[in-house]
């Protein structure tokens, strides 16, 4: 994903370097810099991060895909495959109960403090959610999407404007 405000480039995957760094899984190119990064100690191997989306604003980049632990060492926290990395704090963040399984993509609605993501899960700890969750930013819990769900996995999604969201 693209941090248009800060100039910096995120990507997310399964691997274990970029241009001969030790980086895991996460990283961030500095374009001003035109250097690599890696994020928060990233996301131990063998898990995998699918998909970022940043909060220039706020500097949040939050990161999905499956996995059980981000971080390293003092810093390791457990969540489950959805998590926020706070850049300027260098801290991160489980987001609620996470998501009973991969998180295929995101899109962050800004205006109204809302992060939707879409993917395989069906619950976010004991409340259903069928493939497309929003996260509540402000009151830090999920729900399902307003106006009804879809029936099967979802792999992406944009927001093209305020009120309208396609997925596929």
């Amino acid at each position: 994903c693209m941090d248009y405000k800060n100039q910096r480039i995120f990507i997310a995957g399964s691997f274990k370097h970029v241009n001969h760094i030790p980086i895991e899984n996460i990283a961030m190119y500095d374009i001003k810099t035109k250097l690599w990064s890696g994020i928060g100690d990233g996301v131990p191997s063998p898990n995998i991060a699918s998909c970022v989306c940043i909060d220039s604003e706020n500097e949040v980049l939050y990161v999905g895909g499956v996995f059980s632990k981000v971080g390293k060492k003092e810093k390791l926290l457990d969540v489950i495959n959805i998590a926020a990395y706070y850049i300027k704090e260098k801290k991160w963040k489980s987001l609620g109960e996470g998501l009973n399984r991969e998180c295929s993509s995101m899109v962050l609605d800004s205006v109204n403090n809302k992060l939707y993501a879409v993917g395989s899960f069906t619950q976010s700890g004991s409340k259903k959610i069928q493939y497309i969750g929003v996260y509540d930013i402000i009151k830090e819990e999920w729900n399902d999407l307003l106006g009804g769900n879809v029936n099967g996995p979802c792999r992406c999604i944009i927001q093209v404007n305020e009120s309208e969201l396609y997925i596929g």
